[in-house]
């Protein structure tokens, strides 16, 4: 088999379920619920649905009589509805010569808080020909997709696809995507196009590939939180010996530059592990919330307060990666699980006017905690030791200065780089230079004037 035969049934699978599927959603939502949720459509629809699965008349035939028809599985149905036998009415049922006639179709209602997006193309199909508007092409577009779905997944067993059958099944699907798309807007029928020519590029990666991709990823991340930690730390060892060794060069000019610096260092994100367990309604669609969790950690963007790295499926337990910053402050963290829970609510259409009983519960590893604590307070006591600090608090005796002015005839260039390569070339001293150490520095007779440090 070659590669590309099966790099064309994995790219017509994206297609059909990563596109198709997500225009199908959008124009049941659109052009046939309207302002309804799917749940109060499902219900005004009962009669109609169910009977493209029973076939006999049923207690609301009196008020239109529906031809049934068996075109999906109780199973198919059950996706939809419902059934408690303890509300059928018996009195609904009928019987002739023996045979079930009439029967009762009151047990039956919609699943509480269902999304469409529970549907397949199957179910899809029957809910636009049953109760849709029969806008023109509409129901050839949705039938031509069904058939390509149903010769694609029958493919499922070899996986291969030659490149004539593969431009032919994509030309008709493509056709077919875009003319659904169009019909609900034509700025989302543009939008759709650039996805479809985006998964007609897509380069397929094998499952084992991918877990290296992450592996990799992974490991020069937590190297690039390394580095970045060494730096820190010879920065500010560099900035305490330039601070202690030469209180009078080192003004309070100097002394604010390097703190903001270090503040502005501190505060990128730095992430640590976090444990996060949901305890949600039973009612919610446990799928549904695997699938949202799953598509944030796959989207993650470097904007996240809360980096998703692995769901556990059966006690919906998040091992995750939240920023430093916000674990020291409890609003930032409120803000980011409310953002994480606000999503979910959102891409699952909960009700909130209904009252739901949801915790959330975090949990840092001991050592992770503990550290967090550390670095916090040294962060804090540093700050304020760097904006207390004066020349005059830090100021050497005579003898030690005048040590200092002989041993830093040879040490003043070596300033001068120091605070160009480690600072940033941001070092640049104040227009006022304090009166009393021009004279010091000048009678030491080796220290360079104000103008030339940090050139």
């Amino acid at each position: 088999m070659a590669p590309q035969e099966k790099d064309n049934y994995f790219k017509l699978v994206a297609l059909i379920v990563d596109i198709a599927c997500c225009v199908i959603w959008k124009y049941i939502k659109e052009k046939i619920l309207g302002p309804d949720s799917f749940e109060t459509f499902l219900n005004k629809e009962r009669h109609k649905l169910i009977h493209i699965y029973e076939t006999c008349e049923c207690c609301e035939c009196m008020l239109g009589k529906i031809t049934g028809e068996r075109l999906i599985s109780r199973k198919q149905l059950l996706i939809l509805y419902k059934s408690e036998d303890r509300k059928k009415i018996s009195a609904h049922k009928k019987y002739a010569r023996g045979k079930l006639t009439n029967i009762c179709i009151c047990n039956y209602s919609a699943i509480a808080n269902i999304d469409v997006k529970v549907v397949d193309i199957t179910l899809a199909y029957y809910i636009i020909k049953k109760c849709g508007k029969n806008e023109q092409g509409i129901d050839n577009w949705i039938e031509q997709i069904k058939d390509v779905r149903n010769e694609i997944f029958h493919l499922s067993d070899i996986q291969a696809i030659t490149d004539d059958m593969f431009s032919r099944k994509w030309t008709k699907l493509k056709g077919a995507i875009e003319g659904i798309a169009k019909m609900i807007k034509n700025t989302y029928g543009e939008e759709t196009e650039r996805k479809i020519i985006r998964t007609r590029n897509l380069t397929i990666i094998g499952g084992c590939m991918l877990k290296y991709e992450i592996l990799c990823r992974d490991y020069w991340r937590n190297k690039c939180a390394e580095f970045e930690r060494s730096q820190i730390e010879e920065i500010e060892k560099n900035a305490k010996i330039l601070h202690t060794n030469f209180p009078k060069v080192f003004t309070k000019n100097m002394e604010r530059d390097c703190q903001k610096t270090m503040q502005d260092i501190h505060s990128k994100r730095v992430h640590v592990p976090v444990f996060l367990q949901l305890d949600l309604p039973v009612s919610w669609n446990r799928t549904r919330i695997l699938e949202y969790l799953d598509e944030i950690r796959l989207n993650e963007t470097s904007e996240m307060n809360i980096k998703i790295i692995a769901v556990s499926p059966d006690d919906l337990n998040i091992y995750s990666e939240i920023a430093r910053r916000v674990l020291c402050k409890v609003d930032l963290l409120r803000d980011a699980v409310n953002n994480m829970m606000s999503g979910m609510i959102s891409e699952m259409s909960i009700d909130t006017n209904q009252n739901a009983e949801v915790g959330v519960n975090v949990t840092i590893p001991d050592n992770t905690e503990n550290q967090i604590e550390t670095n916090s307070e040294d962060d804090i006591a540093n700050v304020e030791h760097a904006a207390n600090d004066t020349p005059t608090e830090i100021e050497l005796d005579d003898e030690q200065n005048e040590k200092n002015s002989e041993d830093g005839i040879d040490q003043a260039d070596n300033i001068s780089v120091y605070l160009d390569d480690q600072i940033r070339k941001k070092r640049e001293l104040d227009d006022e230079w304090n009166e009393e150490s021009d004279d010091e520095t000048h009678q030491a007779g080796n220290l360079p004037a104000k103008n030339e440090l940090g050139k």
